[in-house]
């Protein structure tokens, strides 16, 4: 057995390249910061058994199961093992439309299908976060989060709402199909990192996904990216009823939580280690500026979504 290479680029989770005389194996240690809520490992155990079923349905990578677990305890720390894959993520500007074509259509076929889970909870309208006793840190991240609450809270509360009013049509899926999720072997992808997994309103989800795979690179949005996401989307679902503005404006929880898992990582209430610290400063910047972008983000799709409908 050789010894273990750590791959870089996760963002939550640490994973190593694994070659044993049984063959080559991805092993990703879980964040301990994070295995420590009371939720976590049912959740991690769920979120499996969610990408195991939709392994027939969409090319999803599920961790392999040993004795019945999938997780796996070791010397005080959680384990889980997967298949070693080869392939590449790509990110704005290197995204093409025909991989934005592929994932709509990846994201059509999870929501068609129609599974189910008895281990996963019906997703919650979202509580407001504390965000008052984050900010109060002498520290440049932390006077760009304090200028920037005022907008944040009216965001959060907006979108909370929205989130109430979309959550009586939920469907199980992926739930964080981002550039970094998603492998591609040529023009073929492979779906990653399904902790996430869960139900979702489908069209929260469907406007989370154009923002990632309509992203231009440049702070903007590529249109024909987001004609050619709709597109394959539509060759699984309707579009004529979908409430786009409150999908909208629901589909920005997740940056919204982010956010607020990296503030506190930067702040070490995550049980975070200095390296742990330093990447909630860095995603914590990233977010803000994501979410600066947002509300033109909104406006420019909304319009696009009204010049679809004057050509029907």
């Amino acid at each position: 057995m050789e010894v273990p290479r750590e791959i870089h680029g996760g963002l939550m989770h640490r994973m190593y390249h694994i070659v044993t005389d049984k063959g080559e194996f991805a092993l990703k240690k879980l964040n301990p910061g994070v295995m420590q809520r009371p939720e976590a490992l049912r959740n991690m155990i769920v979120s499996e058994k969610i990408a195991k079923a939709f392994t027939g349905i969409v090319p999803a990578v599920a961790a392999l199961e040993t004795d019945g677990r999938q997780v796996h305890l070791l010397e005080g720390g959680y384990y889980m093992v997967y298949p070693w894959v080869q392939g590449r993520s790509i990110y704005p500007p290197d995204i093409k439309e025909a991989n934005c074509r592929t994932m709509g259509q990846m994201l059509g076929r999870m929501h068609e299908a129609g599974a189910e889970n008895d281990g996963a909870p019906k997703q919650e309208a979202q509580e407001a976060c504390d965000w008052s006793v984050l900010c109060n840190f002498d520290a440049p991240w932390a006077r760009q989060l304090s200028d920037a609450l005022p907008g944040l809270i009216d965001l959060e509360q907006r979108a909370i709402a929205a989130q109430r009013l979309l959550n009586e049509n939920q469907v199980i899926s992926h739930r964080d199909l981002d550039p970094k999720n998603v492998l591609w072997q040529g023009e073929e992808p492979l779906l990653i990192d399904w902790e996430a997994a869960g139900y979702v309103n489908p069209w929260q989800e469907v406007c989370e996904n154009l923002l990632y795979w309509a992203d231009d690179g440049k702070g903007g949005l590529c249109k024909t990216h987001f004609q050619a996401f709709l597109a394959g989307y539509g060759e699984r679902q309707v579009l004529d009823q979908v409430p786009w503005e409150k999908a909208l404006e629901s589909g920005v929880l997740g940056m919204i939580g982010w956010l607020h898992y990296n503030v506190r990582r930067a702040l070490g209430l995550e049980a975070a280690d200095e390296a742990e610290k330093a990447l909630g400063i860095r995603q914590t910047e990233d977010t803000l500026k994501a979410l600066n972008a947002w509300e033109r983000k909104k406006n420019t799709i909304l319009s696009w979504i009204q010049e679809m409908k004057s050509r029907c």
